[in-house]
């Protein structure tokens, strides 16, 4: 996948720039679950879905992480996934139970071009991996309706079992926490790009190899973001 080269020369600096923001240890999670352990409550539209929705999950009450990792790894072992349904269950997943969530995932589903845009993307993020999978879904592959704080909880459970580095989710809550770890500001709240998601993703790689160096735990960053969000969430974002 081609991404142009004054892109190329944005993403590397701001994956250098990445490389020398500090880490402020003082204010990391001490705990870091097992990802595939994170349950969301689920709200009744989901549970009323009769398409869009994986048929293992409709009428199911709660979603976790690890259920949305075992159906990305039975759609890849498929001649022809439908990553339509991993995208309407990260969704489900992603807006728990916010009423509007289902009414903006029934709009995205029934974008007749949809499945042809995912294909691509997850190839990319398959060859190419989790940088360039989110230039697609920005530039090329966009999906209308579809933002980054979604689409990145896509490419994050597409990318389960992969051997390229974690797509990791990136939303206005991680922004914060990322702000208040660093000490400054250095996402933006909303509206990421590329070089943003470049730096992010470093970054987020730095914190978790500090937390094995200095707690001698052996955290993922997935777990990292995991424990990031709950956290900042409970400090309010």
């Amino acid at each position: 996948m081609n991404i142009p080269d004054r892109m190329r020369l944005r993403i590397t600096r701001a994956e250098a720039a990445a490389g020398r923001t500090p880490i402020w240890t003082a204010e990391l999670p001490t705990a870091f679950p097992a990802e595939d352990g994170h349950r969301v409550v689920v709200g009744q539209p989901w549970l009323a879905a009769a398409d869009g929705l994986p048929a293992r999950f409709r009428g199911a009450s709660h979603l976790s992480r690890g259920d949305l990792f075992s159906l990305a790894s039975d759609l890849r072992r498929q001649r022809r996934p439908q990553w339509a349904g991993l995208l309407a269950a990260s969704n489900a997943w992603g807006y728990g139970t916010t009423g509007y969530g289902w009414h903006r995932t029934r709009a995205i589903l029934a974008q007749p071009d949809l499945d042809a845009r995912l294909i691509a993307a997850v190839a990319i993020l398959t060859d190419h991996g989790p940088v360039h999978a989110f230039y697609a879904l920005r530039n090329q592959h966009h999906v209308t309706g579809l933002g980054p704080a979604f689409f990145t909880k896509f490419l994050y459970f597409a990318s389960a079992g992969l051997d390229t580095p974690d797509a990791l989710i990136l939303d206005a809550v991680l922004a914060a926490a990322i702000n208040r770890v660093s000490g400054k500001t250095v996402l933006r709240s909303a509206g990421w790009r590329t070089p943003e998601y470049a730096f992010y993703l470093v970054y987020l790689n730095r914190v978790a190899e500090r937390v094995r160096q200095t707690a001698l735990t052996d955290v993922t960053p997935g777990q990292v973001e995991m424990a990031l969000f709950q956290q900042q969430g409970k400090m309010g974002q």
